[in-house]
């Protein structure tokens, strides 16, 4: 009889263990979200990978409605996610964006550089572009020597 009643315990909890996978498929996809397909890049500035760098995908066309972007790890790798959260990007050409700041601190003030050059930073500057196409992308990027320039001032914040 107890052996009957460990069984049924056993048969019950596995089907909760069962029905609990079932809702963890992750984020509900959002309507209208295109199909997404593998892509990534590699940022290096003179050879050199480029870790930390922010890098967004512009739509050359279209309404640009799915923000894709990610952020390049110590290899200068960056796997993109459409709209914060699913791996992959649409398919179409986009305009690439690269911003990465630094700041110093000295005297209680922090300064902001950016390490990026300029055109490289801003949708309507940058000569960087990358096609998607149907089975994905892989592409490399160099933004040529490392800049640093000056973007801002504060002063640094204090514990009340």
């Amino acid at each position: 009889m107890r052996d009957k009643r460990s069984f049924y315990i056993a048969l019950t909890l596995a089907t909760f263990a069962f029905a609990a996978t079932l809702g963890c498929g992750g984020p509900k996809k959002p309507d209208g979200l295109p199909s997404l397909v593998p892509c990534r890049a590699t940022v290096t500035q003179s050879g050199v990978p480029l870790e930390g760098a922010t890098v967004r995908l512009v739509p050359i066309e279209g309404d640009g409605r799915w923000a894709v972007a990610g952020v390049t790890d110590a290899k200068g790798v960056v796997e993109f996610l459409t709209h914060g959260q699913f791996k992959g990007a649409p398919v179409g050409k986009y305009s690439v964006v690269v911003s990465k700041e630094i700041s110093e601190t000295e005297n209680k003030k922090v300064k902001m550089f950016t390490v990026v050059e300029k055109k490289f930073t801003q949708q309507t500057t940058t000569d960087l572009t990358l096609e998607v196409a149907d089975k994905g992308a892989d592409a490399t990027f160099d933004l040529g020597d490392p800049v640093k320039d000056f973007l801002e001032e504060f002063d640094e914040a204090t514990d009340p």
